[in-house]
């Protein structure tokens, strides 16, 4: 579920509106508040992305094979297996809106 679809699923369980009138408040990434209520849905939305930024998810290092390593086939494919869980890890956090600190990243 996206950090959109957590909100809007959040401002639909805290407020009596339908996801079709809240789909219909957008306006590209943002909300045109909603005259009927004179709710600040696009206060809500700026306050809930700032909540997510604040959030941030480091991750440990990618992992690399040596070259005397490399020689041993069992232990060849274990850190491409690593990695990759690493970034599929680091992208589904990114679709959850956390910001994500990766390896190299981290330190420099």
């Amino acid at each position: 579920m996206t950090s959109r679809e957590q909100f809007e699923a959040w401002v639909m369980s805290i407020i009596c509106i339908s996801k079709q009138t809240l789909i219909g408040l957008r306006e590209g990434d943002n909300y045109r508040n909603s005259t009927l209520s004179g709710r600040d849905y696009q206060s809500m939305w700026m306050a809930w992305q700032a909540s997510r930024e604040a959030v941030e998810v480091e991750l440990p290092d990618k992992k690399f094979i040596s070259e005397d390593e490399a020689l041993i086939p069992e232990d060849s494919d274990w850190p491409d297996g690593f990695n990759t869980a690493l970034e599929q890890c680091a992208e589904a956090i990114r679709a959850a809106g956390i910001k994500v600190i990766e390896g190299e990243k981290k330190n420099g």
